[in-house]
Formats: C-alpha cells, structure tokens, sequence
C-alpha cells in the first residue's frame, strides 16, 4: 500500500460479516489475541499491522491519514464495508478511517481512546535509537506495557514478544518502528467525532478516568450518529489484554 506490505492476520469465516481490528501503539496483532477465538466464532476477523509494526514494513514518515488509508485498503480488499475496532493509538486511527472513509466503516468499536489535540506534545517526537541485545531473552526482559500495568498471563505475553522481535546481523531488536507515532498535536483530531455519523461505541478502562471525563462531554456534544459510552471496572489501559472476554461481549452492544 503506497509501497508498504501491510501485514494483515485473518480468522473466521470470510463469509460473515468482517471485523478489522487495529492495535495500538508499538503494538501488534498479538493484542487481539484473546479477543480473538471468540470473535471468530460469529465475524470474519482481519487483525491489521500499521506500518512500522510487527510485520509490516517501516515508512520515511507516518500520519493518521496514512495509517487509516491503510485499514481502508484492507477494508476495500475484503470487498465489504466493515467494522473497525481500534484500541489506544489504532482508536484514533479507527476514528479518523470513518471520518475520512464513511462508506467503508459501517461501525465503530474504540477500545481507551479519544482523539483530542494535546498541543502541549512534540508534533514529531523524537524516536530513540533502535537498541540491539545478545539474544531473544535478554531482549524479552525488558518488555514492559505503556502505560505501565501488570504483564498478561505469561503465555499471552510471549505471544507478545514473539510478535515483535527479531534476530539482525547485529544482535535481536524490536520489529516496530520508533518513529512510529500519532501526531497527537494536530488540532484536526478535534474535528473527527462530528464527522463520524456510523454508531460507534465507546469503551474505556475504569483507570483511565481523567480519559473517560475528558472524552464522555465532548462526545455528547459532537456526535453525529448514534453512540454509547461504557467503562469496564477493574481496567486499565491495555484492557483487551485484561478481560477479552468483556470486551469481545461488549462488541454486540446496540448503539442505537
């Protein structure tokens, strides 16, 4: 796509109706991986890499625009409107791929995300230099999860790791792509929920609540199709990691 290979991972019948998920930042398709099974059982489920992770090919450059270009030439590949579910980062890409591409995005599903303007951020931040380690398990002790919380169960984990790392001339390093990042000091973010007009439902994490009370007034105010808001106790930032179960429910929740 615009001369990347965009990696894409599928599950379910291709003939039910799809569900495009999109990971969050520095992340993979690994994330869904609990979501997944049981997902499968009734859609079509295609898990995006954005370029500059996993398995897909780094750019020069990234942008919301590009990025959600990407999980529309999934969406037009697969020859059917569908639903897109982003978590963290991969829900403002979500967001700005039904604002930008509306007869492609029949629903919405945002998993602790909002796209608001932080002018206070870098518009390009800075990426640190690419580190390269001995080996696979020197690498995989410093995984950590960011925002900071508690690692999955360790099987999940090493799903995560192995979805992320390789093996150079130089030693093991990260697939994805430090440079990598959502500008999030564009002030067109604040535009994009009333250019959506698909249902949409909102979920947040209960320890994102400075999110949750800063997104819940300006999506009553700026919707412009029908929505619902949840908040999923107990959770935190990488809630599709802690209760897949909940989440995958939360998915056949009506927006009106």
């Amino acid at each position: 796509m615009d001369g990347a290979r965009i990696a894409v991972w599928s599950a379910g019948d291709p003939a039910k109706d799809t569900l495009v998920l999109v990971h969050g930042f520095g992340a993979n398709h690994a994330w869904w991986a609990g979501m997944v099974p049981l997902l499968a059982a009734e859609h079509h489920v295609a898990m995006i890499e954005l370029s500059g992770n996993g398995r897909s090919d780094h750019r020069s450059s990234y942008d919301w625009q590009i990025w959600a270009a990407e999980v529309a030439a999934v969406i037009d590949r697969l020859g059917a409107p569908a639903t897109v579910v982003g978590h963290s980062m991969g829900g403002v890409v979500a967001v700005v791929a039904a604002a930008s591409y509306p007869a492609l995005v029949e629903r919405l599903v945002v998993f602790d995300a909002y796209p608001r303007p932080r002018p206070g951020l870098r518009r390009h931040p800075r990426p640190q230099p690419r580190r390269y380690y001995r080996n696979r398990e020197e690498l995989a002790e410093r995984f950590r999860l960011l925002p900071a919380q508690e690692l999955p169960a360790p099987e999940l984990t090493r799903l995560l790791i192995d979805a992320n790392v390789e093996e150079t001339p130089r030693g093991w390093t990260w697939r994805r792509d430090e440079a990598a990042r959502g500008d999030y000091a564009d002030p067109a973010l604040d535009r994009l929920v009333s250019q959506i007009d698909c249902p949409t439902t909102w979920v947040f994490s209960q320890h994102s609540e400075h999110l949750h009370a800063m997104a819940a007034p300006r999506i009553t105010e700026h919707s412009a199709g029908p929505y619902v808001m949840m908040s999923v106790p107990g959770t935190h930032h990488h809630l599709i990691l802690e209760e897949p179960a909940v989440c995958s429910a939360l998915l056949a929740v009506d927006p009106g």
